[in-house]
């Protein structure tokens, strides 16, 4: 059995958004268009550890190929 544990945030900057997703461990997030582009152009992606993350989700708009796919 795994266990699961949901956190909403709001207004969060996508660098405290990098941290969290590396220190919480965090292997699913969902999020708007907007945000994974903020994150994917973010100084701090290069140095964070995001290899638990498997699944993007996202909402609120059509999204264009995946940013985070050209690193």
């Amino acid at each position: 059995m795994s266990a699961a544990r949901r956190s909403f945030r709001t207004g969060l900057r996508p660098g405290d958004l990098l941290r969290l997703l590396e220190e919480e461990k965090i292997d699913h997030l969902l999020g708007s268009p907007v945000q994974f582009h903020m994150m994917a152009n973010h100084p701090d992606l290069e140095t964070r550890d995001l290899s638990n993350l498997k699944f993007l989700t996202w909402g609120g708009g059509p999204y264009r190929p995946c940013p985070l796919s050209t690193r």
